[in-house]
């Protein structure tokens, strides 16, 4: 079962999240097609914010369990001792140098492999 049919099925709340965040997605798709046309390659002369291009694919993995944790925790808040699951399975991980409780933003290497050429 996928992270987002977990979602899907957890909580009309959550399902929502995950529709608000596609369609968010979508416009942020638009705009980068706007600013780099069809063949995507910036035209020279445009100053462009990177904070504004969606996520890669790791990281929007991350994102969504953190969401789905949180929504998790809301779902529970009304008991008195609810069975909250572990963060560290759901998009966060503790620091080794300050011991605290951190988001993962992404598992893996940060940059693509290289290539070997023959």
């Amino acid at each position: 079962m996928s992270l987002f049919s977990v979602v899907l099925k957890s909580s009309p709340v959550a399902s929502m999240v995950l529709v608000l965040e596609s369609r968010k997605l979508m416009r942020q798709e638009i705009k980068i097609k706007k600013i780099c046309g069809s063949s995507l390659e910036l035209r020279q002369g445009l100053s462009v914010d990177l904070s504004t291009f969606p996520p890669c694919k790791e990281v929007l993995l991350e994102h969504m369990k953190r969401v789905n944790f949180q929504v998790c925790v809301w779902k529970r808040a009304h008991e008195h001792y609810p069975e909250i699951p572990s963060p560290l399975d759901h998009g966060f991980h503790i620091n080794s140098e300050t011991g605290k409780l951190e988001p993962l933003w992404f598992e893996g290497a940060s940059s693509p492999k290289p290539s070997l050429m023959s």
